[in-house]
């Protein structure tokens, strides 16, 4: 994906944590969700977005109702259970060519 003049990864959650249907070659995400962890920038495709929500450490505790690959955390927003994944490990799990 082309961001700021520059290329950036597109990292398919559904793969990197198997769940969900991975991305098709002719299938388009209704937004796209441009993050930063540490040097890597990446874009993540996704149905929707709300609003930015801090969560404090206190918040954050081991996953149990999200038991993935990649996931370090769960924290319950507006009660719902979230995942809190490791976007550093995703990419640096794809190879040296994303280092």
């Amino acid at each position: 994906l082309a961001w700021q003049g520059r290329a950036v990864a597109l990292v398919d959650l559904a793969v990197a944590l198997a769940a969900g249907s991975p991305l098709g070659a002719d299938d388009v995400r209704r937004r796209t969700v441009i993050v930063k962890a540490g040097a890597i920038t990446c874009a993540l495709p996704v149905d929707a977005v709300r609003e930015v929500q801090e969560v404090a450490d206190d918040q954050l505790r081991a996953p149990h109702a999200i038991e993935r690959r990649y996931v370090v955390f769960e924290v319950d927003l507006l009660g719902v259970a979230a995942a809190v994944i490791d976007l550093a490990a995703i990419v640096g799990a794809a190879g040296p060519a994303s280092a």
